[in-house]
């Protein structure tokens, strides 16, 4: 894993350095994360509810080509999931809400359209958490990061993007993120968890 960080780091660190002198423009986005968990408990798959959180991101846009760009970012990401269990014949519900900072790096097409910017893309992300608490019923409790806790700190995967983006500046944007790595800790080996979030907000290209 830390063989992953560490040429992850080195990939945008080469970009960063690369693309220092291409056409270059800040941006920010805000909006919805719609998240959940996904994974499986002993080869049966789960699947949770989702919950509601945020996301606010800071990233600079490089035109690579007519057509393309690429928006290494940082960013700050609400996830978790929601699940309900049986106890003493009654269900509960346990939320999970997870604070990660991500540093994300897209690759996106653009192509004009009505006026306006339309464009998609992809890119992986590379996330550590950084804060979450787990409530059931009124009972909150703190989230402990580790191996030998109760979520692996470090999580990377891929995001989806669309969006359209006004010539004023002003853009809607949609995404899918598809976490990749177990988030649960290596010592529970039966379990698999992974996170998943779509997202839908307003973003500022300046």
């Amino acid at each position: 894993m830390k063989r992953l960080h560490t040429a992850f780091l080195a990939l945008t660190f080469i970009l960063t350095a690369t693309l220092t002198y291409a056409q270059t423009q800040l941006g920010v986005r805000a909006g919805v994360n719609l998240s959940k968990f996904y994974g499986s408990v002993s080869d049966v798959t789960i699947d949770s509810e989702s919950l509601t959180s945020f996301y606010l991101t800071g990233y600079v846009n490089t035109a690579i080509h007519k057509n393309f760009s690429v928006q290494p970012g940082l960013s700050l990401q609400g996830k978790g999931g929601m699940n309900s269990f049986l106890e003493d014949n009654t269900w509960e519900k346990e939320t999970t809400n997870l604070l990660y900072l991500e540093l994300p790096v897209n690759v996106l097409y653009h192509i004009s359209l009505a006026g306006g910017d339309f464009s998609a893309g992809l890119g992986p992300y590379i996330a550590t958490g950084i804060s979450g608490k787990t409530k059931i019923d009124d009972h909150k409790e703190d989230i402990e990061w580790g191996n030998d806790a109760d979520f692996a700190r470090w999580d990377t995967g891929l995001n989806f993007v669309i969006g359209y983006r006004f010539f004023e500046g002003l853009s809607v944007d949609a995404g899918y993120a598809l976490g990749l790595k177990n988030m649960v800790p290596e010592k529970e080996l039966s379990i698999k968890q992974y996170n998943r979030a779509f997202s839908v907000g307003l973003g500022y290209l300046f």
